[in-house]
């Protein structure tokens, strides 16, 4: 393939979502002040008057997931021959893909807003306040989430592998459009679905930045600057873009690899050498009460307490989760070559939720365990320097963190570069005139993105807060909501007339 191919880009889909994140950028740094007030607005009525439509939406595909789970579906395959990777492997490759950053962060510290600002009226800081903090941390990175990835899955694995059909873009799979899915129509859901998965992709670099940064700092003795944020972000694309020209990405996948064994490392240090029974009671009691409340949980607005909190955690999360749902499909399919649907929904739901329950599990309970025991006031710390220096100061409880905070550190860096790695690339993807599978975009479009998710991240950091996080989560997670209402439909249109082939397709219409 020659580099001129390469170098094509979609100028259709390429420019919109270049020119509006730019445009946002530029305005968050030449005044964050008001750009904060319209994201504290823009959020508020977003959740306010669409959080319920999230809600519902999860809860229908957690249920087209179970029909595809156990209906007529499940015997069918993805693909002809054997499964490209034996069992235990591809349930490998399955269960490591939840770790990241992100999830380490989460794990660490999202019990104490709920401790904090509990849901159900519960009050601040007490008994009950407890067991929601334990509960709904796995609860929003749990089971009715991971059915997103199955829905979606399951319907990008029968176009590609038995359609034979390219799904590099998300129009691909848009048959309901007829003829407008490479038309106007299609290209508005690329624009869509590429808005969304920067808006995600911002949200987790504005959570990792700071995470690398406090470690950073505690390791080395240094003081935490906006300007370390920034050289923070600028290695990453450092990084990115000496892999991209250098061809280090073979490097970057060695990587990628060997920081999913420093985390679950990690994990096991910290529940043999930490208070194992406290860990294990916390996780058996924190699970009983999401199984117990799961109903509950889901369907949760709060239009008569008026606290906020479904708005403000469980529509962010699935809106969060909504803008990365298709790229996260897509690797998970992709994996599956040769495996039923039952294999694949069962594979996803039950490897995944175990992995991001072992994280909450043990992280969780293990500050939890801290907090019960008054070693630090997290809260204090959290008000004066933000959630990611009271994460940093609970790993530094851990024993011999002296070791623990440099793998720490090392995990979350290198997590971070390659989510930025792997998004760039899709974006690139996306945004390149005919390219298959087996061809790769040009460098400078690569790089591009790489360095506009940059900026987007040093803007929101600039923000500040959580609340800047949140808003681009939930704006963004919009219009991929109708991207991700699309694909379904369309797959069980076509499905409709039986689970066919491309060649069976092509005889039919013959």
């Amino acid at each position: 393939m020659s580099e001129l191919k390469k170098m094509k880009i979609d100028h259709v889909i390429f420019w919109p979502p270049i020119i509006l994140i730019s445009i946002i950028c530029g305005l968050i740094i030449k005044d964050p002040k008001t750009a904060n007030d319209i994201s504290n607005k823009a959020l508020s009525w977003t959740t306010d008057k669409l959080g319920w439509a999230f809600e519902w939406y999860v809860v229908i595909l957690f249920l087209i997931a179970m029909y595809l789970t156990f209906g007529k579906f499940k015997d069918k395959k993805f693909g002809e021959g054997q499964p490209e990777f034996k069992t235990s492997t591809w349930l490998g490759m399955i269960f490591t893909s939840t770790s990241s950053a992100a999830l380490v962060y989460w794990a660490t510290i999202e019990w104490y807003y709920y401790m904090q600002t509990p849901p159900f009226e519960a009050a601040p800081f007490s008994v009950e306040a407890s067991r929601w903090a334990a509960a709904y941390g796995m609860y929003h990175w749990g089971l009715i989430p991971t059915a997103m990835y199955v829905v979606i899955g399951t319907a990008i694995g029968y176009n590609f592998f038995v359609r034979k059909r390219s799904v590099i873009k998300p129009s691909s799979v848009c048959g309901i459009l007829g003829q407008q899915k490479d038309g106007f129509a299609g290209q508005v859901i690329d624009i869509l679905y590429i808005i969304g998965m920067v808006a995600g992709v911002g949200t987790s670099l504005g959570l990792g930045t700071p995470l690398v940064a406090e470690l950073i700092c505690k390791i080395f003795g240094v003081q935490h600057t906006l300007s370390l944020d920034g050289w923070i972000i600028i290695a990453w694309m450092a990084l990115f873009s000496t892999s991209v020209y250098l061809g280090l990405q073979k490097g970057i996948k060695v990587l990628s690899d060997i920081r999913v064994y420093l985390a679950f490392g990690v994990i096991i240090f910290i529940a043999l050498f930490g208070p194992t029974a406290y860990i294990l009671n916390g996780f058996t009691d924190a699970l009983g009460t999401m199984l117990q409340n799961l109903i509950r949980m889901t369907l949760y607005t709060d239009p008569y307490g008026k606290s906020g909190f479904p708005q403000g955690w469980t529509i962010f999360y699935w809106a969060w989760f909504l803008n990365c749902v298709v790229t996260y499909a897509i690797y998970l399919v992709r994996i599956s070559k040769g495996r039923t649907v039952r294999e694949f929904c069962l594979a996803v739901l039950g490897a995944i939720v175990l992995g991001e329950m072992v994280f909450f599990a043990v992280f969780t309970n293990y500050a939890m365990f801290i907090h019960s025991q008054g070693v630090m006031d997290i809260g204090s710390i959290m008000e004066k320097f933000g959630a990611a220096r009271a994460i940093v100061e609970i790993w530094s409880t851990i024993p011999l963190s002296a070791v623990v905070l440099p793998v720490l550190l090392i995990y979350s860096f290198v997590s971070t570069a390659t989510f930025i790695n792997g998004v760039a690339y899709t974006l690139a993807m996306v945004t390149t005139k005919e390219i298959t599978e087996n061809d790769e975009p040009s460098r400078l479009n690569r790089v591009v993105w790489a360095l506009l998710l940059g900026v987007l991240a040093i803007s929101l950091l600039l923000l500040g807060g959580l609340k800047p996080l949140q808003t681009a989560a939930v704006v963004g997670g919009l219009p991929m909501m109708v991207v991700c209402i699309i694909i379904p439909i369309s797959f069980f249109k076509e499905v409709k007339a039986g689970w066919i082939t491309g060649e069976e397709s092509q005889k039919r219409q013959e």
